[in-house]
């Protein structure tokens, strides 16, 4: 649960957003893009109930024990889900202590991460 005007920050890593009016909190399920745009169209549009989102797993993969993340692909990918998944949990920690500064930094290294995961991913598939 995180609180931020940050939108880029917003877009990365809220999975519901909790809108707050008049004293009403009402969940939206889609992303902040779609919020954002939702709230620029007629009044007419209320936001839809939440769904309940899986929680994230790391998949897994046949490793071979004496290869090196520059070496294996599988490996190099698999290094970064797991570090997405640590640094979910360490934005988490962050949130409930306010740290600004963590998320900040946390946020950036998290962005950083998954364009390199996203990289690899389209390496690994041509």
């Amino acid at each position: 649960l995180f609180v931020s005007h940050d939108r880029q920050f917003v877009s990365l890593l809220a999975q519901t957003l909790w809108l707050v009016d008049q004293g009403k909190v009402t969940p939206f399920a889609d992303t902040f893009e779609m919020w954002m745009q939702s709230i620029s169209e007629p009044v007419s549009q209320t936001p839809r109930p939440a769904k309940p989102k899986p929680p994230r797993t790391v998949r897994a993969a046949k490793i071979n024990p004496r290869a090196t993340p520059e070496e294996d692909p599988v490996l190099a990918i698999d290094k970064l889900e797991s570090r997405l998944v640590e640094i979910e949990r360490l934005l988490e920690q962050a949130s409930g202590r306010q740290d600004v500064e963590a998320i900040s930094r946390l946020g950036e290294e998290y962005e950083l991460t998954r364009s390199e995961l996203a990289q690899k991913m389209d390496r690994w598939g041509r």
